[in-house]
């Protein structure tokens, strides 16, 4: 099953990838572990998201049915302290699958301590890009300024995990990607060395694809084991995703903003570093 909301995939029973909560009216309820929206599930398998307002009602009636036991404290990642075990690492899963979601788990704590290095000059360009992703005006819950907040982190996660590839495996991950230097070749046009701009376009022709499949561009980059990046990468969306949404009363993005869009942001963010790094910016 996959939620239509952030993209999860996996098996609906398992409680690795959707909690159960049990059924409506005959119909099967589950919970999305990554995004927390609530899901309706229909025939073969197809998820429908609960409107909030009634989703919301069936939480609370499902905590008082059920309180949660105590839960230690666990590391502050993105800002929001979460359990030092997240439970898609309990149930569900081989023996080699835990042990690749757990080292994913420690990658992601690892990429927060590299967030603050993220150069403030970027910001411009990172908000550059996400203006053309966001819609103006109000979206559901969400203001522009919300969204934008929530993508701009997104592009942050994102270069600091290139960030972190290049100094925790510095052997795999080398800076100078050739691949990388002729798209950024292509916008400098005579220009000896590219602007921020130029690296930016770069970046942003990277992150959409170009015609290929964003996906598979983000994996050829030499550096961890693709399969591994994929997996934090999904980890950071989640990540920023919950801060975005911590104390609020919003339980999912708008639809405008889906998962496919949050991945884009998060590439924006990676490529940038990739493009900086092949071909240094003029001073």
């Amino acid at each position: 099953m996959k939620c239509p909301a952030c993209g999860n995939r996996g098996n609906r029973d398992d409680g690795a990838h959707f909690e159960v909560m049990g059924h409506v009216d005959g119909t099967p309820v589950r919970k999305c572990l990554s995004c927390g929206v609530g899901l309706s599930v229909g025939s073969f398998g197809r998820a429908r998201i609960i409107p909030d307002d009634i989703w919301l009602k069936m939480q609370e009636e499902w905590g008082q049915a059920f309180p949660p036991a105590p839960q230690s404290a666990g590391p502050i990642i993105g800002g929001v302290e979460v359990p030092n075990r997240p439970a898609w690492l309990e149930t569900g899963m081989t023996a080699g699958e835990r042990e690749q979601q757990e080292t994913a788990w420690k990658a992601l704590q690892e990429i927060d301590h590299y967030r603050p290095e993220v150069p403030a000059g970027l910001a411009e360009a990172h908000q550059a890009y996400v203006r053309v992703l966001i819609p103006e005006g109000q979206d559901g819950q969400w203001s522009h300024a919300e969204l934008e907040q929530l993508a701009r982190g997104l592009c942050e996660w994102g270069y600091a995990t290139r960030l972190w590839e290049e100094n925790r495996f510095p052997d795999v991950a080398p800076a100078r990607i050739p691949e990388v230097e002729t798209v950024v070749g292509q916008s400098m046009g005579a220009a000896d060395v590219p602007t921020g701009a130029e690296i930016a376009s770069a970046s942003a022709d990277l992150a959409d694809g170009k015609g290929e499949d964003p996906d598979e561009l983000v994996a050829a980059i030499p550096g961890v084991n693709p399969e591994m990046r994929a997996i934090v990468s999904f980890e950071a969306v989640s990540t920023v995703l919950n801060a975005a949404m911590k104390g609020t009363r919003k339980l999912a993005p708008p639809p405008s903003f889906d998962y496919d869009r949050q991945s884009q942001c998060w590439r924006f963010g990676y490529f940038t570093r990739c493009c900086e790094a092949s071909v240094p910016l003029s001073p």
